[in-house]
């Protein structure tokens, strides 16, 4: 019984110097694994906060816009544009600096709801961020 013991503890040690190996190309190449995932989820979310090129001049919202979702909506003009929140929060606020009217008070409310749908997306995003401290 001690032989046998004997020579499958001489065959673990010829194995593992390649178990070692293995696991140092493992410890090595996790962290480009690791880095590359990073680096593609950044560039979603920077590329969706840009928005449209279109719309990147008109809009100041170009860092975390593009990490909501987009949603139909029609537009303060009555048009229909595939936009995400913070698209919608800069319109209304442009429609509310731009009319001192007595519409004032519909442009008010609409831009009291866009940013409330704008803070529930960030609230959204910021879950989600979380989710990735925890890797």
């Amino acid at each position: 019984m001690e032989k046998a013991i004997r020579k499958a503890l001489g065959n673990l040690k010829g194995v593992s110097p390649f178990y070692k190996e293995t696991e140092a190309v493992a410890m090595v190449s996790m962290p480009k694994e690791v880095e590359a995932v990073t680096h593609t989820v950044f560039k979603s979310m920077f590329s969706f906060s840009s928005g449209p090129k279109t719309q990147s001049k008109q809009s100041g919202w170009s860092l975390v816009s593009n990490l909501m979702h987009h949603k139909r909506v029609a537009a303060y003009k009555e048009e229909e544009t595939d936009v995400n929140e913070f698209a919608n929060v800069d319109a209304a606020l442009n429609s509310f600096v731009g009319h001192k009217t007595a519409e004032s008070d519909n442009i008010i409310e609409n831009t009291q709801n866009q940013l409330q749908n704008l803070e529930l997306c960030i609230q959204d995003l910021q879950e989600s961020l979380e989710l990735f401290q925890g890797f």
